[in-house]
């Protein structure tokens, strides 16, 4: 099965399309946001998103379809407002992440480099949407749909778990304390996320592709190559 990841940081729009869309937005700008930031301030990441957003400066504008994902020329990021707030909210946090992490400089490093540190940063934007669905889930009284790869993250998570405590109680050893599981919890379904982008269970919402060829494309494009051939 493959799953259309509605997020990313392969926007061309510039400020002038930026400022069209304040205008032409369905829910206006940040502060508004038809529900979502009500939704943020729930949980722990959203908040710490808000405040990172209204921090720096970035520039957040809702409007229907056209998918969502960071603009780092203008640094702003782009919500589509199709989703429900709950899912707008998730993709705000992994949106933050691209504006607080986009540092995968496609200028000065090689196409292999890019590419990996590229989609290293979608993952991370990834788990953080996860985390924060599970944070919402857990403050409504587990209520509440999964957000993208949540079920595979949290099916990886639990089985790294069972498999330590088992590990630990077969060699005698006490048990595992709660701060250790969830290390071991973490970092599995982490990997489970990486395993979706690498071998092509994710797609972008853009184009359908996936986000190696995205990258790769848009490093292609950068260095003037035609068909990798003149790299």
């Amino acid at each position: 099965m493959v799953a259309v990841l509605a997020v990313g940081v392969l926007g061309s729009f510039g400020p002038a399309a930026a400022a069209e869309h304040t205008r032409s937005g369905a829910c206006g700008r940040f502060g508004s946001g038809c529900g979502t930031e009500a939704v943020l301030s729930e949980t722990r990441l959203g908040r710490t998103a808000l405040q990172w957003v209204e921090d720096n400066g970035v520039q957040v504008i809702y409007r229907a379809g056209g998918a969502s994902y960071y603009d780092g020329d203008a640094h702003a990021f782009y919500i589509d407002t199709n989703q429900s707030p709950e899912e707008r909210a998730n993709t705000f946090v992994h949106e933050v992440n691209h504006a607080e992490h986009h540092d995968a400089d496609i200028g000065d490093l090689g196409r292999e480099e890019f590419v990996e540190r590229s989609i290293d940063e979608e993952v991370e934007g990834t788990v953080e949407a996860i985390q924060n669905n599970r944070q919402l889930q857990r403050n409504r009284g587990g209520n509440g749909p999964d957000t993208l790869l949540q079920r595979e993250y949290e099916d990886a998570y639990d089985d790294a778990v069972t498999k330590a405590r088992r590990a630990r109680s077969e060699l005698g050893l006490p048990a595992l304390d709660d701060e250790t599981a969830r290390r071991a919890g973490e970092r599995a379904g982490r990997e489970r996320v990486e395993q979706a982008f690498a071998n092509g269970e994710v797609v972008s919402s853009l184009d359908g592709d996936t986000y190696a060829e995205n990258y790769g494309e848009a490093w292609d494009d950068a260095h003037n190559c035609l068909l990798r051939i003149f790299c």
